[in-house]
């Protein structure tokens, strides 16, 4: 009877921790789709993603400019990623 109690306090935990795992998934969707779409003019996708793109692609331009290209690629070849 004591291995009966087991398994079912495994189960329901178990299910508990799924239920958590749903819940935090549930409201990070929820607070993504409440941010404002900065780009009206594109479509709804497009205008999630685009804004992102666009500030990878000027802060590595702002690195580049800052360090240049030869000291990027000897610091890859130093940490053997180039």
């Amino acid at each position: 009877m004591n291995d009966f109690f087991k398994s079912m306090y495994l189960l329901v935990s178990t299910a508990i921790e799924m239920w958590e795992i749903i819940l935090v998934l549930v409201i990070i969707v929820g607070i993504l789709s409440l941010r404002n779409n900065t780009e009206g003019f594109t479509p709804y996708l497009r205008g999630k993603y685009r804004p992102h793109l666009r500030q990878i692609r000027f802060k590595y331009n702002g690195i580049l400019d800052a360090y240049g290209p030869e000291f990027i690629t000897t610091k890859l070849k130093r940490w053997n990623l180039y």
